[in-house]
């Protein structure tokens, strides 16, 4: 090579052309070999700006953003894409001249040609030209000749021939019970309707029972008596027979308000912490989580509004008039639904039982005293309910509280209404809401309210979606709706209208219409309640059934939805994602995401719900294949005169709890929504051992959904588990030297069961990947690839030492594996066999002060201040045990050896005796302490001798060191008394024929149990397993008991903590 030389110290300049950036021409980038310069080009730099000293700095590029300046183009480009995304896009955009026509446009003009055909318009071209208006009509033109075209409009056609016609379904009067008595039908003349004979079959069913055999408060006569006479008596009857009956078994008891006197003015801070306490700890022993969830939220600064504004303002909402009718196509199912409407069966009443942290409703039945009725009478009740067809007026009534959507709510539209009726109506609907919902053939695009993971589903397919279209520089356009108070606007006569077109039972339908329009309900808030009303509009919040009959309504918008407009997907096509009132519509043009969201505004305004334009938004990205990219563009959408606003590339939005931008899924950072909570969790006043019961099962839980879901580098999760563990140290006291695998190993295995992100975070996202359910995009090979590639790289995170941790049993073993390697760690290694021994560290049980708690966790891990452990590292230091002992002060030397902690070691070991021995006298063993035995090979005296049934136990305890198997020293210890000679003695002294069997109780100095041992005596029938919780705490007590003595004797006697 020959190197050239240049004047003025300029360097020589190789000249590109670009494309993408700044360039708009379509040639490649060319390298131009012979363009060698030294001096900038003059259309850049003006000559009286150029010196010969300022070469260099002229050579640079500059931002026209920000100012910065780069060496090169491409340095350019790197920054715009990374700080001005949105003057990127702004710069790139191109105004196409001749676009070429999608797909979409086709199919949607040629729908619009076969409806201007059908009503007899002229002049098709110039008519199309008014629709599509970015198209000339020599365009359309042209299109309309091409065979691809004609094909779509003779496919429209034969759609439309073999399309039932819409019916106006109009929800007609009911006629009254006085015109229903005088339409005189025989059936002899009329046959036997679908609804007639489930009613019959109902019938029969409550005759076919057999008596029952319970309790006379129960009047099972009585209602057989109802159930007899039910034909004869008419169905109105036979309710107010069976609300009698109700409140006869049920007494009316109502809901009680408590009324608690406020806590007197403290005198000073030490009387404010400790009634802050009392509270906290009270609303604790009530209800952890939401004991918890209050203390993590921060201070409640919600304020509901006093009676009279609340009931005024939700009167008129739950009470405006909605629309009568509701017209569109009738849904053919592909079977039939009168099994909605059988009897119902006492595996349903298993199925269905109400959770007995549940509210009564306003009748007083608690879930628990519902479950106290017998099967038989339940049944009976259900049955007779669902032949009636209606409720009996004394469960009828509902009470609506308010619940704060926000910390800072304080106007009523920030309250969300909750139905709350009775316990037995929750149980009747949830049955039918089971049925309902396996028998109907929900649309795949609706995920909302089903048995699967339909926040995984949606999630992931926006994030497919915006991702394969920047990938493939494809155009697509998403509009994000919200739809206002859905839950309490949705029309009723709706309601009765979709069940009916899709097919269910009279009998299921005159039940819905019924309990609509005849249940009231009343307001109720702090402290008071309002007059009963019957709503006019909106489905039950809090109803099982309510749900169900929304995503019906739901479902039939989607299925009115265009299905030849949406992002082209691969092979296929998605318009919409649902998760019930959540809305996502797809387009791949501008006209089609406008078609979208005419056909959602007309359906919703027939169903009685309205869009909140300002609330709604959309993202508009148009590809640009030519320049290899897409850009971003605000373009205008409308709900009804309402214009939606427009995102930009740099804007976040959030679906289903998961951060978006135009380009996908944001990065999330933990640590920035844990840190706060975590300081809260500090000053808030619980014990230690409570506030890692709140981090471990309330507030690490609580990110599991956005890390499973949303994008996260796998830097950020180490760093949010070092600031977790920096505060587990904090509140436990423990020295930073603690293995990490001991926060993160379960309680089974010795830890403390703090889960790891790190670890847990690929692994909930494997999973919840691997159980997506996309129907409608099954054998969609983009799609599968997509899926595919983000479960790999799950499976890439999760490979730990030549190790797979797909599973959380795998993750936990990974942990105690670690832990058990370790100096201070290796003495846990036989934890894992016995399980309910580790209570007292995952369970915040009263057993234990904070204090003694902290002191046992440090106990557990060989954290406490002996010379060895703070010594570690230097070996120059004095180790020796400061009583004088031959051996280094270890915490095994001070617990099993010296003979300052005597004293201390036989209380503890006879405090474990004492134990076992209680439980045996509550079994109803005769119990002998330490009897002397005078045998062959000397005197022998265990520590229990047990007789039951002519049967003798012998069992002896012992408090071993941790540095050898206790399961050996287990068997050496019933090998140091099963012998012939003791076994002969224990006969002639207890006079027993019968078997006589040896067993230890073999712990080691932290509290854990041997695994044979245990199990043994439980086996047994010697220990239970919450004595076997309490002895390994009272070992923990004993040992720290015998270090405390050994300081102190040592002249520690301040706190050594």
């Amino acid at each position: 090579f020959e190197r050239k030389n240049f004047s003025d110290g300029l360097v020589p300049q190789r000249k590109f052309i670009h494309i993408g950036t700044t360039s708009t021409n379509n040639e490649p980038r060319i390298p131009l070999h012979n363009l060698m310069t030294t001096r900038p080009s003059v259309d850049i730099f003006p000559e009286d700006q150029y010196e010969p000293n300022a070469a260099a700095t002229l050579s640079r590029v500059p931002c026209t953003v920000c100012g910065r300046s780069f060496n090169s183009k491409r340095g350019l480009g790197v920054h715009m894409r990374s700080r001005h995304p949105d003057e990127l896009d702004e710069e790139r955009r191109r105004v196409d001249i001749k676009a070429r026509w999608s797909d979409e446009e086709k199919w949607m003009m040629a729908r619009k040609e076969v409806e201007l055909t059908a009503n007899g318009c002229k002049h098709i071209n110039k008519q199309l030209a008014v629709y599509f208006a970015n198209r000339s009509v020599e365009a359309i033109k042209k299109l309309r000749q091409r065979g691809d075209y004609k094909e779509k409009i003779e496919q429209i056609r034969g759609q439309s021939a073999l399309a039932p016609e819409v019916a106006n379904l109009t929800i007609r009067r009911r006629p009254s019970r006085s015109e229903q008595d005088h339409q005189v039908t025989t059936s002899e003349t009329t046959p036997i309707t679908p609804f007639e004979q489930s009613n019959r079959e109902i019938l029969r069913t409550l005759r076919g029972y057999s008596p029952v055999e319970c309790h006379s408060k129960w009047r099972a006569q009585e209602l057989q008596t109802i159930i007899d006479r039910a034909h004869l008596e008419g169905k109105e009857t036979t309710l107010q027979c069976l609300s009698l009956y109700l409140l006869g078994i049920f007494p009316a008891q109502g809901v009680r308000h408590t009324l608690t006197r406020p806590p007197r003015r403290p005198r000073n801070r030490r009387e404010s912490r400790r009634q802050q306490y009392a509270v906290v700890q009270r609303n604790w022993d009530k209800h952890k989580g939401r004991c918890i969830k209050s203390l993590l939220n921060g201070t409640d600064e919600s304020v509901m509004p006093s009676q009279e504004i609340m009931v005024p303002y939700w009167r008129e909402v739950m009470t405006q008039p909605s629309p009568s009718s509701c017209s569109g196509e009738v849904i053919q199912m592909d079977h039939s639904l009168e099994r909605v409407w059988s009897a119902i069966t006492e595996q349903d009443l298993r199925a269905s039982r109400v959770s007995l942290s549940s509210s009564p409703g306003p009748d007083g039945i608690t879930p628990k005293s519902a479950r106290e009725v017998p099967s038989g009478i339940m049944l009976r009740i259900m049955n007779l309910i669902l032949w009636c067809g209606n409720l009996p007026h004394s469960i009828r009534l509902a009470r609506t509280v308010f619940i704060p959507k926000t910390v800072t709510a304080k106007r009523p539209q920030d309250f969300r209404p909750i139905s709350v009726p009775s316990v037995l109506v929750r149980q009747l609907n949830a049955i039918l809401a089971t049925r309902l919902n396996s028998s109907i053939n929900w649309d795949p695009r609706q995920r909302g309210f089903l048995p699967t993971d339909g926040c995984a589903d949606n999630a992931t397919i926006v994030d497919l979606v915006l991702r394969h279209s920047h990938k493939h520089f494809r155009s697509c356009y998403i509009a994000n709706l919200d739809v206002s108070k859905a839950f309490d606007s949705l029309s009723h006569a709706s309601i009765y209208d979709t069940l009916r077109a899709y097919g269910a039972p009279k009998g299921f339908v005159d039940y819905v219409q019924n309990t609509y329009e005849g249940g009231g309900t009343s307001l109720n808030g702090d402290g008071w309640s309002s007059e009963e009303f019957v709503p006019a509009r909106g489905v039950k919040q809090g109803d099982p059934l309510s749900p169900i009959l929304f995503n019906l309504v739901m479902d039939r918008l989607l299925r009115t939805l265009p299905s030849e407009i949406g992002a082209k997907v691969g092979n296929a096509i998605t318009n919409a994602a649902a998760f019930a009132d959540d809305l996502v519509l797809f387009a791949e043009t501008r006209m089609g995401l406008q078609v979208l969201l005419d056909k959602t505004l007309d359906f919703l305004s027939i169903v009685g719900l309205k869009l909140n334009a300002d609330k709604c938004f959309t993202v508009g990205i148009k590809g640009q294949p030519k320049q290899k990219c897409t850009v971003l563009e605000a373009q205008s959408f409308y709900v009804g005169s309402s214009e939606i606003p427009s995102l930009k590339r740099t804007d976040e939005w959030k679906y289903l709890g998961i951060n978006f931008t135009a380009t996908g899924r944001v990065r999330c950072n933990p640590a920035e929504d844990i840190g706060p909570k975590l300081q809260r969790l500090t000053k808030a006043p619980l014990k230690p051992q409570q506030r890692l019961f709140a981090l471990r099962t309330v507030l690490i839980p609580q990110l599991y959904h956005k890390l499973a879901l949303g994008s996260v580098a796998i830097g950020v999760l180490r760093k949010t588990d070092k600031l977790i563990r920096y505060y587990v140290r904090r509140w436990l006291n423990l020295p930073l030297d603690v293995p990490i695998a001991f926060v993160h190993a379960p309680p089974k295995s010795g830890g403390l069961g703090i889960p790891s992100l790190r670890w847990v975070a690929p692994m909930l996202r494997l999973r919840r990947l691997s159980n997506i359910k996309w129907p409608h995009l099954t054998q969609n090979e983009v799609a599968s690839s997509f899926l595919e590639a983000e479960k790999q790289r799950a499976r890439d995170r999760l490979l730990a030492e030549q190790n797979e941790l797909l599973s959380r049993p795998a993750i936990e073993k990974y942990w105690a594996n670690k832990l058990y390697l370790s100096v201070d760690g290796s003495g846990l290694r036989e934890g894992g066999h016995y399980g309910p021994q580790h209570g007292w560290v995952s369970q915040p049980t009263r057993l234990l002060t904070g204090k003694e708690y902290m002191d046992g966790i440090r106990l557990r891990i060989n954290a406490l201040p002996t010379k060895s452990r703070t010594t570690r590292g230097r070996h120059e230091l004095e180790r020796q045990c400061r009583a004088g002992c031959d051996a280094p002060e270890t915490t095994n030397h001070i617990m099993q050896k010296c003979y300052r902690s005597h004293g201390r070691r036989v209380a503890r070991h006879n405090c474990v005796v004492n134990r076992i021995k209680r439980g045996l006298e509550e079994r109803g063993c005769v119990v002998i302490v330490e009897p002397s035995l005078q045998c062959e090979s000397g005197l022998n005296k265990p520590d229990l001798v047990a007789l039951r049934q002519n049967h003798i136990d012998v069992i002896d305890t012992q408090i071993v060191t941790d540095g050898h198997s206790m399961d050996d020293a287990h068997q050496r210890k019933i090998n140091r008394y099963d012998r012939p000679d003791i076994r002969t003695e224990l006969r002639r002294r207890f006079e027993a024929a019968g078997d006589i069997e040896f067993h230890s109780a073999t712990l080691n100095w932290r509290g854990i149990w041997s695994g044979q041992s245990v199990k043994r005596l439980i086996a047994k029938g010697l220990l239970s397993k919450y004595d076997s919780h309490i002895i390994s705490v009272q070992v923990m007590r004993g040992s720290l008991g015998c270090f405390k003595q050994f300081m102190y004797l040592s002249g520690f006697s301040r706190d050594w903590t």
